[in-house]
């Protein structure tokens, strides 16, 4: 065989070899396949070493492939690790339960790990830290929030997407719920998260961020037997990491000469004021109300010229009339409306003929009980 014929063998196995590795989807060793044989040819390699260098190739693309994929489906907000975390600027962080944490050993038993603290003192450095390790160790993380688990659970109950919507968030291997407590959620919103607690019980591990404790976390909830029930899944099998931050300064000694009041000196706030001391409603005057509605003026200057007698005022009786003009049973209306009586009738008929003289005189005024209002004073008589 001739060394022509040689150099196209060769070139030809070189390029179905190409092809095969492609055709399994191998890229980057068929990528590097060339730069291999090359140096296995200067180093004088084996042919053992030399597949045993191609395939590591290719299995480190396959784990960075893999491991961006899981970084994507983390979603989580930063890449911090554990190194990223300054223990010494938060003392109240134990470091060795962070440090066991970090070895993974909880996400074999299924357990739990809360993060309980104020803002600012790195619970969720801490839960991403402990999130990233876990991706980095092949598991599958997925990091979201109190409301954005509550925000999708409503949303796939509305499409009606509700068992894929839980199946989602029971799959992941680490489940981390930060902001616990910090918004208000609806009832829904609790109902959903108590849900996905649920079904990930001594299955798979969660990682919750709050800022409550255990004991106030009934009211983040919003019902009592839902965070009764909550807590009793998630405490069962949990490390709990608490950490206080101090935000006052340290209490200082009195500064000599200076009058420092007592606890007797010292304003009670529980003691109620007095209701003597209470600042009285201010109420405007009169002055002031009517000239805001000027027709109200008159009404209120009579009221007040009245007295300011505070004695109850009695009815005044009416005085009674005259008997002159009125007869005893008639009503001050000027009607009769009973029977006149025999003085009455006596009088009447005295004054009948004066009534009857005068030229307004009518014709049915004899036989009218009611007396004429000039019968006191007769007319005169004409020549």
């Amino acid at each position: 065989m001739s060394t022509s014929t040689m150099q196209m063998s060769e070139a030809r196995r070189f390029q179905q070899l190409r092809g095969h590795l492609s055709y399994r989807k191998l890229n980057a060793a068929a990528e590097a396949l060339n730069r291999v044989l090359d140096q296995a040819r200067t180093e004088r390699m084996s042919l053992t070493a030399a597949l045993e260098r191609l395939l590591e190739i290719e299995a480190e693309a396959t784990e960075a492939r893999r491991l961006a994929a899981r970084l994507r489906f983390a979603c989580l907000p930063e890449p911090w690790t554990l190194n990223d975390f300054d223990f010494a600027a938060q003392p109240g962080v134990d470091e060795k339960l962070i440090r066991d944490l970090a070895t993974l050993r909880f996400l074999d038993d299924a357990s739990n790990v809360l993060f309980v603290g104020p803002p600012g003192v790195g619970e969720t450095m801490l839960s991403v830290a402990l999130g990233r390790a876990a991706v980095d160790a092949g598991h599958r993380v997925y990091c979201t929030t109190a409301a954005e688990l509550a925000a999708k659970c409503h949303k796939a109950a509305l499409e009606g997407r509700w068992k894929t919507c839980m199946r989602f968030f029971a799959g992941p291997k680490l489940l981390i719920i930060d902001e616990l407590g910090y918004l208000p959620l609806p009832e829904d919103g609790a109902s959903a998260r108590f849900q996905v607690i649920n079904q990930r019980y001594l299955k798979s591990s969660t990682i919750l961020t709050a800022n409550v404790g255990t004991a106030e976390r009934a009211g983040a909830f919003g019902d009592a037997t839902l965070a009764a029930a909550m807590l009793d899944r998630l405490l069962h099998r949990a490390a709990v990491a608490g950490r206080r931050r101090t935000l006052l300064p340290a209490p200082q000694p009195p500064a000599p000469g200076r009058h420092h009041p007592t606890g007797s000196e010292r304003p009670c706030l529980l003691t109620p004021t007095p209701r003597s001391a209470r600042n009285p409603p201010t109420v405007p005057s009169a002055r002031a109300r009517s000239s805001r509605n000027p027709a109200r003026s008159t009404v209120l200057r009579a009221a007040n010229r009245q007295p300011t007698d505070s004695r109850p005022r009695l009815r005044q009786p009416i005085p009674a009339r005259s008997a002159s003009a009125h007869s005893p049973s008639t009503p001050a209306c000027g009607r009769s409306t009973a029977r006149p009586t025999a003085d009455a009738m006596r009088r009447n008929s005295a004054t009948r003929p004066a009534m009857n003289s005068g030229p307004s005189a009518s014709a049915n005024s004899r036989h009218d009980p009611r007396p004429h209002p000039r019968a006191s004073t007769p007319a005169p008589r004409r020549p």
